[in-house]
């Protein structure tokens, strides 16, 4: 059942799939750091409930995410609070890079739900995303309104449907048992701001290796 729903109102928040250009301000390109999340269990589980449940959601053309970290427009330097110039990314590269995180597992949970979008819950036992998170806002405060939740997105809301009839339909669904996600790199993603629902570009990817033992002998 939705543990994120407010109490702010009855009804979910129907998204707006349009080009908002009072917020743009003639930018386009737009970052966030974060995990793929599409190996062969987690796309049948998002295929039976976008079979289920897609009535809900607009349509979603996003290969399946996790949000690390939101970067915001990328530009040569700042102008806006929420550009982010180009010397600022290649930083956060670098903080990652010294950082040197080994690769580590997420555990996908069930179905929940903020007010504007259905998700899946994400459990980092291990908590490896925090000091991920500690380095790229130790170059840049991240762009945040919210308590950061990691989540992966299933779909944006099509209509202002009653949290009742939301609360019903998950209900009805099988009890879906964790998955577990290993994440063996990170990417910074670019999309096409114009578009909210662009396809993701890849800007850096950063593979994670298994840190070896101090005074384990070379090969």
């Amino acid at each position: 059942m939705p543990r994120h729903f407010s109490a702010a109102t009855d009804t979910v928040i129907a998204a707006s799939l349009r080009d908002h250009a009072d917020w743009r301000r003639g930018r386009i390109d737009y970052a966030v750091w974060l995990i793929d999340a599409h190996d062969a269990p987690l796309r049948a589980r998002l295929a039976m409930l976008r079979a289920r449940l897609g009535d809900l959601w607009l349509p979603q053309q996003r290969a399946p995410h996790l949000t690390l970290h939101v970067c915001g427009f990328v530009a040569e330097r700042t102008v806006h609070d929420d550009d982010c110039p180009r010397a600022a990314l290649a930083a956060q590269h670098a903080a990652l890079q010294a950082l040197a995180p080994p690769p580590f597992e997420l555990t996908i949970g069930g179905l929940d739900s903020f007010d504007s979008a259905a998700f899946l819950a994400v459990d980092d036992a291990q908590h490896a995303l925090p000091p991920l998170r500690a380095a790229l806002d130790a170059v840049r405060p991240e762009i945040r309104f919210a308590p950061y939740v990691p989540h992966l997105t299933l779909g944006l809301y099509a209509q202002a449907w009653r949290k009742d009839e939301i609360r019903r339909r998950h209900a009805a669904l099988p009890a879906l048992p964790p998955l577990r996600l290993r994440v063996s790199a990170l990417r910074l993603a670019g999309y096409d701001a114009r578009d909210p629902d662009s396809p993701l570009r890849t800007l850096v990817r950063l593979p994670l290796h298994e840190r070896t033992q101090a005074g384990a002998a070379s090969p």
